[in-house]
């Protein structure tokens, strides 16, 4: 996703910017992680997410070295965590696995100029802190073709 896309959180936006695929930074071994049972009643859950709010380490340094330095981080994880970076995959005997292809995670760089901090960590959840999630909404079982793991950085 190269041009930016809005959305509207009432008067405000989220700009989306810049997608990236993140994969391992080393090839993993093709495999299939089968689910266990507790793992398959969670596929018609919603995406788990969470947030997490940091300032910027150093005054000067700006937004894009941050987001290349995640990028660069996220994808030497992924070589412990290459799971991750695999999709759901459903067999004809009707087993769910992962599979361990190193497709790649999402990286979404974000900006959202116009809200404030204490939006965010008001107690209710409104739809400003929605916008902040790339899959709001979207179920485990959509891991058959959307990455398992998404991360939007935003400024």
């Amino acid at each position: 996703m190269s041009a930016e896309a809005q959305i509207p959180c009432g008067n405000r936006a989220v700009r989306l910017g810049r997608k990236s695929t993140v994969i391992p930074a080393s090839p993993s071994q093709p495999q299939q992680c089968k689910l266990c049972p507790s793992d398959l009643q969670m596929l018609c859950c919603d995406y788990i997410q969470k947030g997490l709010l940091y300032q910027m380490p150093f005054a000067d340094q700006h937004f894009i070295s941050v987001a290349e330095l995640l990028k660069k981080s996220l994808s030497e994880a992924l070589v412990y965590f290459y799971p991750l970076a695999g999709r759901l995959r459903t067999c004809s005997d009707g087993v769910v696995y992962i599979d361990c292809n190193d497709a790649g995670v999402d990286l979404i760089e974000a900006s959202a100029p116009d809200v404030d901090i204490q939006e965010i960590t008001e107690a209710e959840v409104g739809p400003v802190v929605r916008q902040l999630f790339a899959l709001d909404g979207a179920s485990n079982l959509n891991g058959h073709f959307l990455p398992l793991l998404v991360v939007q950085v935003s400024s």
